[in-house]
């Protein structure tokens, strides 16, 4: 009989109203976080268009550190014609990378040369374009010095706040072919 392989992933069954007042240990807010992150990036968590950039930005921060400064940004716009591929952290290394004090890539700038693509290739949220990922660039770049455990409490803060934050959404037709979504509290 074959070897399978299996999936295991860290997953909250009651959600705290305040993860910032309620839960004390740092690792246990960074294991929310995580469980924040695969929301976002799988849609269950719903955000609204106007905090878009803002809550992609703090993951941004959190997740890669400080973005490269505005003329960095021009300066890859015209070398991207080199087609460089960045190999930034994937959804599986961001969500099975849970070892307490080293669980964060390493902060700084990308390079120059790949600093417009350090977002294309990195899923923040289940339906991502490339106006969305601009307007995050252009939010991530405010947040320069902003620590890693600020950015992540920050964003816990703010999506602590959302409608669908501890629900689990799902679509649903009802009979007469209207599409609405349904959410049941966990």
């Amino acid at each position: 009989i074959g070897c399978r392989s299996f999936n295991l992933s860290f997953r909250l069954k009651h959600y705290p109203a305040d993860p910032l007042k309620e839960v004390k240990q740092d690792f246990t807010r960074y294991l929310i976080y995580l469980q924040i992150r695969r929301d976002l990036a799988q849609g269950r968590l719903l955000c609204p268009p106007e905090m878009v950039a803002q809550i992609g930005a703090l993951v941004a921060q959190a997740e890669l550190g400080d973005a490269p400064a505005e003329d960095e940004l021009e300066l890859s716009k015209a070398s991207n014609t080199q087609g460089s591929q960045t190999n930034m952290n994937s959804e599986n290394d961001t969500y099975n990378n849970v070892n307490g004090s080293g669980n964060h890539p390493q902060s700084g700038t990308p390079e120059p040369t790949t600093a417009i693509e350090y977002l294309r290739n990195f899923k923040i949220f289940n339906t991502q374009t490339p106006k969305t990922i601009m307007e995050i660039v252009k939010q991530h770049q405010k947040l320069r010095g902003l620590t890693v455990q600020e950015a992540e409490s920050e964003l816990l803060s703010r999506t602590s706040q959302l409608p669908t934050y501890g629900i689990d959404p799902f679509p649903v037709v009802v009979s007469f072919l209207l599409s609405i979504i349904c959410c049941f509290a966990l």
